[in-house]
């Protein structure tokens, strides 16, 4: 009877595949923040580009309305500006991260071809005794005739 394949290596199968979806989660959640910076990014956009038509819109300001305009817009600028930096800097932690997937994905499967070939190298040892045993079992069995 053969034995059954026990690849050596397992736990260290095991940790990578830990290791692939944690780095998957991570792209996920990246994913998910630079999304939501992307709709703030719209939304900021929006507002001053609203801003901007209603300023124009308006006829005879007075200086405070003016002065009240113009620090709304440059409030709305700046936080635009910032807003647009994080997106930034985010898009660069969702690369940052698919290369992480993507480096784990690849000592996955190396590992795991190399338990395959591990596999079937087994199971050629197994089927060579094998033969070999059924080799001696028919020339005993020859001799006994």
């Amino acid at each position: 009877m053969s034995k059954p394949f026990k690849f050596s290596l397992e736990k260290i199968l095991e940790l990578r595949i830990q290791r692939e979806e944690q780095a998957q989660q991570n792209l996920a959640q990246a994913k998910l923040k630079y999304q939501t910076q992307t709709e703030l990014v719209k939304k900021l956009k929006k507002d001053l580009h609203q801003h901007q038509a209603k300023f124009l819109a308006q006829k005879n300001l007075t200086p405070a309305e003016l002065w009240l305009w113009t620090t709304y817009r440059d409030n709305l600028k700046a936080n635009l500006a910032v807003a647009e930096k994080k997106l930034h800097l985010l898009a660069q932690k969702v690369n940052t991260c698919r290369q992480e997937v993507i480096l784990r994905s690849k000592e996955r499967k190396l590992l795991e071809k190399f338990k395959q070939k591990q596999m079937i190298r087994h199971e050629y040892e197994q089927k060579q005794k094998e033969q070999k045993e059924f080799d001696e079992m028919a020339v005993l069995r020859f001799q006994q005739r």
